[in-house]
């Protein structure tokens, strides 16, 4: 059978792919981030029993779908490379990244690839060259509802 909820989710985007920017090559980057993501999830469930030498025996399968937004914290480098050396100082930065994602799930973990933008939240984000720009990413969540 199938069940259409309302998703929410603890996610995280261990790997962000950052195309050409100013002139820069592509970066696949893996700084620390958590988001919460919430959605519309659309689960499936199949139930059936399977013949065995001492009886019969239930068994389950659980796969799930779901779409929609996240959004949270993070930390990025900020390095005189990332900043089209507007400066000479290196230091991790809070970044508030939000985006859209699809995700699949089995049992309560879920998987997908998330559509997302970043925005600096120091001194630097005016020179920051991923400032707003698209990335592409990797997600890994836990279904928490």
């Amino acid at each position: 059978f199938k069940k259409r909820s309302f998703d929410l989710d603890v996610i995280t985007i261990p790997f962000k792919f950052r195309p050409i920017t100013s002139g820069l090559p592509r970066q696949l980057t893996t700084d620390f981030n958590g988001q919460l993501y919430t959605g519309f999830r659309i689960d499936r469930f199949t139930f059936k029993y399977n013949k065995t030498p001492v009886g019969l025996r239930a068994a389950h399968e659980h796969t799930a779908l779901s779409v929609g937004l996240f959004g949270g914290l993070g930390a990025t480098a900020i390095t005189p490379w990332t900043t089209n050396n507007m400066t000479a100082d290196e230091y991790n930065g809070l970044i508030f990244s939000r985006g859209v994602a699809l995700m699949v799930g089995v049992s309560n973990l879920t998987v997908g690839l998330g559509l997302g933008w970043d925005y600096l939240a120091d001194r630097d984000r005016a020179i920051w060259i991923y400032q707003n720009k698209p990335w592409l990413g990797l997600t890994f969540g836990l279904n928490i509802n």
